[in-house]
């Protein structure tokens, strides 16, 4: 685990002070009825430097809509 391997080189206090980063930004939320994004939870992860598969086919942007009737 990444929190084992964190705790031997660093210590427990690093290990400790990433369980509680990580706790803190995935409970920011948006108000109820928005969808939110946990751009901080990316952040903390170190997810936000690359595009994955749901970046990019996720989007309302990406949904197809036919703009003349099919038969």
């Amino acid at each position: 685990m990444k929190c084992d391997m964190i705790r031997r080189v660093y210590g427990s206090a690093a290990a400790m002070r990433m369980k509680s980063e990580r706790a803190a930004a995935e409970s920011i939320q948006r108000l109820p009825g928005l969808e939110s994004s946990f751009v901080a939870l990316e952040v903390v992860l170190g997810e936000d430097n690359t595009i994955g598969f749901e970046d990019v086919l996720n989007s309302e942007y990406c949904v197809y809509t036919a703009r003349f009737a099919l038969n």
